[in-house]
């Protein structure tokens, strides 16, 4: 198998991270140039970058809150109908295949989860003073 081709770029980073970078290649006994390969695939993969958007969206929403109200984002759940109707799917998927509708049903309430826990980010990120939303998720 061909070792895939390389290209040359030059980037421009600060100094501590330059000081990372040669830890985690000693200790992982790479090449810099692989771990920034593989910090670059990881942090531009296309289900990474939808994450952000979406964390980015729900800060944008958030920002003209009042404290209190970003607060109240903190509490966000399923409700306990979907708690248990994923309990139930989550079984029934252990023991024997779901149908079509079952799946697509899983998958709206894995959704959800990720949607929660999207709610929960934006507003932990707004109560902890970091920078306006149009510096996060960059």
């Amino acid at each position: 198998m061909a070792a895939p081709a390389t290209y040359e770029f030059t980037l421009h980073l600060p100094e501590d991270v330059i000081d990372m970078l040669r830890r985690a290649a000693r200790e992982r006994h790479e090449t810099p140039d692989a771990i920034v390969a593989e910090a670059l695939r990881f942090s531009l993969q296309p289900v990474r970058q939808e994450a952000l958007r979406r964390l980015k969206v729900h800060i944008e929403q958030q920002q003209a809150q009042s404290e209190p109200e970003i607060r109240a984002h903190l509490g966000a759940q399923l409700t306990q109908a979907e708690q248990e109707r994923l309990s139930q799917l989550l079984e029934r998927n252990r023991n024997q295949s779901l149908t079509a509708e079952e799946q697509a049903e899983m998958q709206a309430l894995f959704d959800r989860i990720e949607a929660v826990a999207t709610e929960k980010a934006a507003a932990i990120w707004l109560l902890s003073g970091r920078p306006p939303a149009s510096d996060a998720a960059r």
